[in-house]
């Protein structure tokens, strides 16, 4: 069996200590190096655009679905879920109008008196937005704000019965509007305009 002496391991540690040490003294002597950005990314095709488009959107669908039958079980949850819900009328996807009719399709049966899962007592802000083909003829709600909302399309209104107040200040109607039999404890017209805008 060999054994290493002292002065053996003393040359190997002092043999390894230089070289690193030289290493350093030389590496510190190098210019530094300059790191120059990468080429941009290609850009993505349309049609992996869309389909990663209909992905968000179908992932979005899908949880909003999920909430709202959390809430139909829980009527504490059911205003959130609305809030969640026209929250979503704020994102301005390449084809709104398809995105929101989406939207109403989820909401409009909770805001139906002859739907089995109706929520009574639900209020509705859209104030400042653009929207597309609002329907909520013999819908139910509390209190409505579309001040200053652009209604791109037909508005259609009828039977649909506010029971607080119902603003549609600074309304902009771009299509036909219907408000045949809707009712409100209190209107709120002020300076809503009909027509091209």
């Amino acid at each position: 069996m060999s054994t290493v002496t002292p002065f053996a391991l003393l040359a190997l540690i002092g043999a390894v200590s230089g070289s690193v040490t030289a290493w350093l003294l030389l590496r510190r002597d190098r210019p530094a190096e300059v790191l120059t950005p990468s080429a941009p990314p290609e850009p993505v095709p349309d049609e992996v655009a869309a389909r990663l488009l209909a992905d968000e959107r179908a992932a979005r669908l899908t949880a909003l679905a999920s909430f709202a039958r959390q809430a139909d079980g829980d009527p504490g949850l059911r205003q959130e879920c609305v809030g969640e819900i026209l929250g979503q009328f704020e994102d301005d996807w390449p084809d709104s109008p398809e995105w929101q009719a989406e939207l109403w399709r989820l909401l409009r049966p909770h805001l139906r008196p002859d739907s089995p899962w109706f929520w009574p007592g639900m209020d509705l802000d859209l104030a400042g937005l653009v929207l597309h083909a609002v329907d909520l003829r013999g819908c139910e709600v509390r209190d409505a704000s579309f001040r200053d909302v652009h209604f791109d399309g037909d508005a259609r209104f009828g039977g649909t019965v506010f029971t607080g107040t119902a603003n549609f200040a600074g309304a902009c109607f771009g299509g036909r509007v219907d408000f045949t039999g809707a009712t409100a404890a209190e209107f709120d017209f002020t300076g809503t305009q009909v027509g091209p805008w």
